[in-house]
């Protein structure tokens, strides 16, 4: 493991980064799941379903402690590398785990495909909040 990261944290007390990088001192680190889907064949078919139906079993993930998404752009407007992205919040990637293998997190899993028709690029991050 890398001095002063986080890459094997896995749950009890938030860790903290202190003194490691000027003005981040005492700022937790939560961990963010992180689904980055291409462009669909019907974007306001994928939008509509996203909302009204995946959002729906996704808020029902334990350890869920926050969500956002949305469509993806450039800055200059122009398509993103990504059409559709989400992000949750969780209070550590074993939080983020047991949330996906839990039944509310495979219904969640099983309903990818209803939307998405390619299977979306799915990332961790150790988010520092500042």
């Amino acid at each position: 493991s890398i001095p002063g990261s986080r890459s094997t944290w896995r749950g009890g007390a938030r860790p903290y980064l202190a003194g490691q990088t000027p003005g981040l001192e005492a700022h937790p680190v939560t961990s963010k799941l992180i689904v980055m889907y291409p462009k669909p064949a019907a974007p306001a078919q994928f939008d509509r379903h996203f909302r009204e139906v995946h959002m729906p079993l996704v808020n029902k993930m334990p350890g869920l402690r926050s969500a956002s998404f949305g469509p993806a752009s450039g800055l200059d407007g122009s398509d993103g590398a990504f059409f559709w992205i989400f992000v949750g919040g969780f209070d550590s990637l074993g939080a983020i785990t047991a949330a996906l293998n839990s039944p509310e997190g495979q219904a969640a899993v099983a309903d990818i495909p209803n939307y998405s028709q390619a299977a979306p690029t799915i990332l961790h991050l150790d988010a520092t909040e500042h």
